[in-house]
């Protein structure tokens, strides 16, 4: 029996390289050629090659045979030939994907069955794989899960509703798994298959013992039947184990009742597992290392504060919460761990901005490597772009998700586009994907693709898809589109719907119907093609599409998405038919978890991964030494992460069967927590204090660190953070100054529209960034301008019905005229959207306005109308200054009164009305514009005209204040600082508007004069990017 364990500031594979040379000493025909007899067993691919390093390391560079370095799941590959006759004889594994897919049949049944609501497609992929998870977990703990659930069953009568369908579920279908593995699949689970394996290996060990050394190093968890296995190398007259860090201090009774969430349960598990005893662990009795090979000296060896102190902060005291300063308390350590080290950032990017130049840092000095381990792929993302600032890409261990590959995006984009049908933002998201070519030129697609988002796209949504934006093309008339601009965007839409034909038609036939997978797969791959098209494709096969190579499945993530889809396509006949909106969420779902590694670190066959920077996750780092080890995201939820029982059992249905409980995760996550805590170089742990706004809990590991230490103390904390604070900061910080142009006179507008006055006096900057530099604001993607829509279709429709109307209304009915004004209104609604949703609402409306309008309006000429003019042009000149100030009225009446004709302005308003005191102190002077013009003749084919009246007509129709009028000459309301009514203060407001005009302008005549930004005193500013507001306000 020889089962040993290291100390952890030892370097575990330097010490088993150097302890597997020294043993091997004069036991070989050529003492330099010692090593190569045996075999090295070890838990994963990236440990076998650090050891293989280590060797080298150890040897410093000279030339040996090394041993066999085998990875224990790949031993199936070279088994001895007593073991392939039974290893010949166990079924083939079942894919993961094909089992998913199986048991997603099951259960969507179940679900149906049960009565629930059906979950959706993605949700249902998930249930079927975390089921299949399960099945795996029981394996891994060679329990029975049909056992596990009637055993739950029997002794949990207590069970709710819930969990007693899923029990009775789960009994089913174990009972019937074996049955569908046995018949149907000619196969077997996995895992299982695994544990077989092992059993199969460990008994012709046993019955046949290897002739050379065989080590087993580095492994902690025995499930599997890894432990099984581990027990018969450990009796090999020739074997060791090799743990690291098993705990030999804790008394015998603690370590018996370790709880699971312990860092040491693990060992105790792996121990029971081999039937072995705590105390069976031999003592090391060779060679310890340090991470450069050399021996480990005896001052080194005795130094052992870091691994005592981690030792205490996880011991059965502090884990039970017991209050320092009672009887049988934890002593505080003499002293803290030195080089030990502590990144509090505020919010992840800082926190990744510090670990970036932390690892930057660390690799200053050659030869030295550093790592950042943590389980937050976020984070790891994060660090990843940081280091890019300074020229590193680091060896990320995870890869890229297949998920979010450039291809795999493309993918989704295009489900996207066909279930919205064309929706502006998922379309162009779709065009301007690199991969869209649609069978022309690149440059010219997006080309065109610029020419549909600035001419059509932006702006009201238009319903219909391509059919609406072929109505809007040919409803513009020539100064908004050209015929040669209809013409190029007429190609782009026809080879849109060409590429989308295979969609398209399982649209037309399946609109709401679920549809077989196999039917949706193979039109989604055949339009990602056709979308992907390039002119070369045209040329390579016109007959066959087979033929042509498609820049689709180019480079490692095309190949790889393009095995995924194959091996999606094989199982076609096992998924539940999916509704086509679902389809996209249902693919992205199926690549959760696979990830593209390897061909991403090199560049055009040449490594770009830099030699010394790594981010690793947990699984990958374990055993690992680095100069400079950084423990990244620690926080509750993130590492460790939150205790999860899954979908199918309950934490205590999971206890009475014998299956793993989730605080056996929460300890593995602990044990590695302590054997990096306890690295033999320089150890950061980083975490931030808030996320997204909402504020983090430090990892419980660290609460109990800084709980031992005593109050008020901590890990000091590291540079870098200060660093990554400094990093984009500046000494002093300024305000910029707020931008004040002053263009040449000549380049100074010489007429304003009476619309743009109101901006003249409270945004000047607006008028300059609108007449001088000619810039106007896009719209929005499909933006809802429904409040301005609306607005523009009441005013043409009551346009209309003034110019289709006699001057007065007193000849038809009331009810004609209604009937004539609802026509018009229906008509304009018709040409003005293709919106199912707004006609159902804005027709309603139309309906009161058009009532409340006749019979206001029949009224008014029974009191004196005259005649109406609507949308009617004014001008007028200001000759002194040469500016002209032009628009037009909304509605002009002439009206009969005792002194003679006079004039009414309205203005018609769909929304709020302006306050009086605003049109009195100038901030809205449309109005009073108008009238001192027409006062002055400015209104095209009119003389001058008193002005009898300034209207604002509000025209709602729906909610209070349906229909209101507010006259400005006829409040009686007193002006408080003058004591004058409030309408007489108008009229002498109107009488000065103009003068007050000329000097306005006469200001800006000087050269001088700057257009500036005035913040929040006038209507909505859409010129902020503009103004730079951020930067000075």
């Amino acid at each position: 029996m020889s089962l040993h364990s290291l100390p952890l500031q030892a370097s575990f594979f330097e010490t088993i390289a150097r302890a597997w040379l020294a043993e091997g000493k004069g036991k070989s025909r050529l003492e330099n050629y010692a090593s190569d007899e045996g075999m090295i067993l070890v838990p994963g691919r990236r440990a076998g090659r650090h050891l293989s390093e280590a060797f080298l390391r150890v040897l410093d560079g000279k030339a040996i045979l090394l041993p066999r370095i085998a990875v224990i799941g790949d031993l199936e590959e070279r088994a001895p030939i007593a073991a392939l006759n039974l290893l010949v004889n166990l079924p083939p594994a079942i894919s993961p994907f094909r089992r998913t897919a199986v048991l997603s049949r099951l259960v969507k049944l179940f679900q149906e069955t049960s009565k629930e609501s059906t979950p959706s497609a993605k949700n249902l992929w998930a249930l079927a794989r975390s089921l299949g998870e399960l099945i795996d977990e029981a394996d891994r703990a060679e329990v029975s899960l049909l056992e596990a659930v009637q055993k739950a069953q029997e002794e949990r009568t207590d069970l709710s509703k819930h969990w007693e369908q899923i029990a009775r579920f789960l009994e089913i279908v174990t009972k019937a798994w074996p049955e569908i593995l046995k018949n149907q699949e000619k196969a077997i689970d996995p895992i299982a298959r695994e544990v077989e394996i092992l059993k199969i290996l460990a008994e012709d060990f046993e019955k046949y013992p290897p002739k050379g050394r065989v080590w087993a190093v580095g492994f902690v968890d025995g499930s599997t039947g890894i432990g099984n296995f581990l027990a018969k190398v450990a009796r090999l007259e020739s074997g060791r184990v090799v743990l690291r860090g098993v705990d030999t201090g804790l008394s015998a009774e603690i370590w018996a009742y370790l709880p699971q969430s312990h860092p040491q349960f693990l060992f105790k598990d792996l121990c029971e597992r081999m039937n072995l005893s705590r105390e069976e662990i031999e003592p090391w009795d060779l060679p310890l290392a340090n991470k450069d090979g050399t021996e480990l000296s005896s001052a080194e060896l005795e130094n052992v504060t870091r691994e005592t102190f981690w030792r205490k902060a996880f011991s059965h005291k502090m884990q039970m919460g017991t209050r320092m300063g009672e009887e049988g308390r934890i002593p505080a350590p003499e002293k803290a761990p030195e080089n030990v080290y502590l990144i509090e950032a505020e919010e992840p990017q800082e926190e990744a901005r510090a670990i970036a130049l932390a690892l930057r840092d660390a690799v200053e000095t050659p030869s030295k490597t550093a790592a950042l381990i943590t389980p937050d792929r976020s984070l790891a993302l994060r660090v990843n772009a940081a280091l890019k600032r300074f020229g590193i890409n680091a060896d990320d261990s995870a890869g890229a998700t297949l998920a979010e590959t450039p291809s795999a995006v493309f993918l989704r984009l295009v489900v996207e586009a066909a279930c919205t049908k064309f929706e502006p933002v998922a379309l162009l998201a779709l065009l301007k994907h690199p991969l869209t070519s649609l069978g022309i030129e690149r440059v010219r697609c997006l080309s065109l693709t610029r020419l549909l988002e600035l001419k059509i796209l932006r702006g009201s949504p238009i319903e219909g898809g391509l059919a609406g934006f072929r109505a809007k093309i040919q409803s513009l008339n020539s100064k908004k589109l050209t015929v040669g601009q209809k013409h190029e965007l007429e190609i782009l839409l026809e080879a849109l719907e060409t590429a989308f034909a295979p969609l398209k038609k399982i649209f037309e036939a399946h609109e709401k119907e679920a549809v077989a997978v196999k039917a949706l797969l193979d039109a989604l791959i055949e339009t990602a093609e056709n979308l992907s098209l390039t002119p070369e494709n045209l040329e390579e096969s016109k007959e066959d599409r087979y033929g042509r190579h498609y820049r689709l499945w180019h480079g490692e993530d095309g190949r790889r998405l393009s095995e995924h889809l194959s091996e999606l396509r094989e199982i076609c006949e096992d998924l539940p038919d999916q509704p086509l909106q679902e389809f996209g969420g249902f693919l992205a779902e199926t690549m959760r978890g696979i990830s593209i590694t390897g061909l991403r670190n090199y560049l055009n066959g040449e490594e770009v991964s830099h030699p010394r920077v790594f981010i690793l996750g947990i699984l990958e780092a374990r055993l690992l030494d680095f100069d400079t080890l950084i423990l990244g995201g620690l926080n509750e939820g993130t590492w460790p992460p939150v205790a999860d029982c899954g979908p199918w059992m309950s934490r205590l249905m999971r206890k009475v069967g014998g299956l793993f409980l989730p605080e056996r995760r929460l300890g593995a996550f602990a044990q590695d927590f302590q054997v990096f805590a306890c690295g033999t170089g320089r150890v950061i742990f980083s975490r931030s204090l808030s996320n997204a706004e909402k504020p983090e809990i430090a990892a419980s590991w660290l609460v109990r660190a800084q709980a031992l230490m005593g109050k008020g103390k901590n890990f000091p904390l590291f540079k870098s953070l200060a660093w990554a604070k400094a990093l984009d900061g500046v000494e002093k910080s300024e305000p910029a100054k707020a931008p004040k142009p002053r263009p040449p006179v000549v380049f100074r507008p010489r007429s304003l529209a009476v619309t743009a006055i109101e901006n003249l006096y409270a945004s000047p900057y607006a008028i300059y960034a609108k007449y001088i530099l000619q810039l106007s604001p896009l719209s929005g993607l499909g933006e809802e301008k429904e409040v301005s829509d609306f607005g523009d279709l009441v005013h043409r429709g009551l346009q209309l019905f003034f110019e289709r109307s006699e001057t007065s209304l007193q000849s038809p009915s009331k009810e004609e005229n209604f009937e004539k004004l609802k026509g018009i209104f229906a008509n304009l609604i018709e040409k003005k959207t293709h919106r199912t949703r707004l006609k159902l609402w804005w027709m309603p409306r139309l309906k009161e306005i058009a009532a409340l309008f006749v019979e206001s309006e029949e009224q008014s000429f029974a009191e004196g109308r005259e005649q109406v003019f609507t949308e009617i042009l004014l001008s007028y000149h200001f000759k002194e200054i040469d500016f002209k100030l032009v628009g037009k009225a909304d509605r002009l009446d002439l009206v009969r009164t005792e002194n003679g004709k006079k004039a009414i302005i309205f203005d018609y308003k769909t929304g709020s009305l302006p306050k009086a005191k605003d049109v009195l102190e100038g901030r809205k002077p449309q109005l009073l514009l108008e009238g001192a013009v027409l006062e002055r003749g400015g209104f095209e084919g009119l003389s001058a005209f008193e002005i009898e009246n300034l209207i604002y007509w509000r025209l709602k129709g729906s909610g209070k204040d349906k229909e209101q009028k507010e006259s400005l000459f006829s409040l009686s309301k007193k002006v408080p600082e003058t004591g004058k009514e409030q309408g007489e203060e108008i009229r002498h407001a109107m009488s000065k508007i103009l003068e007050k005009l000329r000097a306005e302008i006469e200001q800006y005549d000087s050269p001088e004069t700057p257009y500036e930004v005035r913040m929040g005193t006038g209507p909505y500013d859409p010129y902020p990017v503009l103004e730079r507001v951020c930067e000075w306000r």
